[in-house]
């Protein structure tokens, strides 16, 4: 820099989000010996474009709740070692913290796989002012430790390396459910960064409404370079379909905290719009199929080749949907037939050999003598082929026959 009096730090302490504003910078206000990184997943993928600009520098990536008393895990990273893409470890305790990574049970699970977080030792603090409920569910009674010794429940996710170190896999409350899959919407940022057209990729799970819940990806593009056909065809190479954003949302930087971290709350709602070409309906039933399309996503408008899980949808609103289908349109169509044509185009198609809609349930005339229903019809055959020296069904009691029923009926009952 070229204020006067200005020195270069030798030390810096950020989030990794600060990385990307730094890579921005001139060299100068990076410094020049070591950054100590926390508070969000620190990925070789994110500090490699900084890393190129000083690579003389060291980093420590470093783990640790406020409960601990700052952090009581590291992992250093000195100038020159290769970082690979992915998630880079948060390392191992500091002498006197305990670390366990346990299932739900509280039992610890083996290396590889992943469990949630608690730590104990001397540094952890004693609970929370005033809210004695909060502190009994974050600090259990540590079942590894002393009589009377207590755990902090973190909510983090992460799993031991053979090496002896630990690399964090997410968080607890981030796992969602979408479409009937359990998502780590960690994993759909990490599958994010390979795309080349977009620079800064987030992910979030955002409710367009009370019936619609679906991904959104949040990206800061690289300059011009923005192409969602082309992030949507590489996220597509690499994610299952129930994983696939149902949209994106475009931002010249991604929210912040005043501590730095990303704030998720100040994230803009998405709007689904689809990713169709825009070509018009073909025919009338075409026509119908968007319109109701658009009804029940609650969308002002759908195009022929949108598909419905793209913008939004999920089973209970194809329910809905083919319901809708069915009273409009008076063809019969199956659940399956949705998914396997999920455009209002290739749905059109489908139903050019779909038969017609069943006869709606009405309300009619009761009769003075009401028809038997198959099991009472089923009941009648069978009291007339064995007659009434076997009965055909019991009812159960509780307590002895002879109190329940006069003895005469008990006999029947429990033979």
């Amino acid at each position: 820099m070229s204020e006067p009096g200005f020195r270069r730090a030798t030390f810096m302490k950020g989030t990794p989000s600060h990385l990307a504003l730094l890579t921005t910078m001139p060299e100068d206000v990076s410094p020049s010996g070591t950054i100590t990184l926390g508070g969000e997943e620190l990925r070789g993928e994110v500090l490699a474009p900084w890393r190129a600009t000083v690579p003389d520098v060291t980093v420590v990536n470093v783990y640790g709740p406020t409960e601990a008393t700052g952090h009581c895990l590291e992992h250093w990273i000195d100038p020159g070692r290769p970082v690979p893409p992915g998630p880079v470890p948060i390392g191992t305790p500091h002498e006197g913290v305990r670390v366990y990574v346990l299932d739900a049970a509280l039992r610890p699970v083996a290396p590889g796989l992943d469990g949630e977080v608690y730590l104990a030792g001397v540094q952890l603090a004693r609970g929370y002012l005033g809210r004695g409920g909060l502190t009994a569910e974050r600090f259990p009674a540590d079942p590894f430790g002393a009589p009377g010794s207590r755990m902090y429940r973190t909510g983090d996710l992460a799993h031991w390396t053979e090496a002896g170190e630990l690399v964090f896999a997410g968080r607890v409350d981030r796992q969602v459910k979408l479409r009937g899959y359990r998502i780590e919407l960690g994993e759909l940022e990490a599958a994010s960064w390979p795309v080349p057209a977009c620079a800064r990729p987030r992910s979030s799970c955002a409710r367009t409404s009370r019936a619609t819940s679906a991904s959104s990806a949040y990206v800061v593009p690289d300059g011009d370079r923005w192409d969602e056909a082309a992030v949507n065809a590489g996220l597509a190479r690499s994610l299952p379909d129930f994983m696939m954003p149902s949209a994106f949302v475009t931002l010249d930087a991604l929210p912040l905290s005043p501590n730095g971290k990303l704030d998720r709350a100040a994230l803009p709602a998405p709007t689904y719009t689809g990713r169709s070409g825009g070509r018009a309906p073909r025919t009338p039933r075409e026509e119908i199929l968007c319109d109701l399309y658009a009804e029940v996503l609650s969308l002002p408008s759908v195009g022929v080749d949108d598909d419905f899980f793209d913008l939004g949808g999920h089973s209970l609103l194809a329910t809905r949907l083919v319901s809708r289908i069915r009273t409009t349109l008076g063809a019969e169509l199956s659940i399956r037939q949705f998914f396997e044509a999920p455009t209002p185009a290739a749905l059109a198609g489908t139903l050019d050999h779909a038969g017609r809609a069943r006869t709606a349930l009405t309300a009619r005339p009761r009769p003075e003598r009401l028809p038997l229903s198959y099991a009472q019809q089923r009941l009648w055959f069978l009291h007339l082929l064995e007659g009434r020296a076997r009965p055909t069904t019991s009812r159960p009691r509780s307590g002895s026959p002879a109190r329940c029923a006069p003895r005469r009926c008990a006999r029947r009952c429990w033979t």
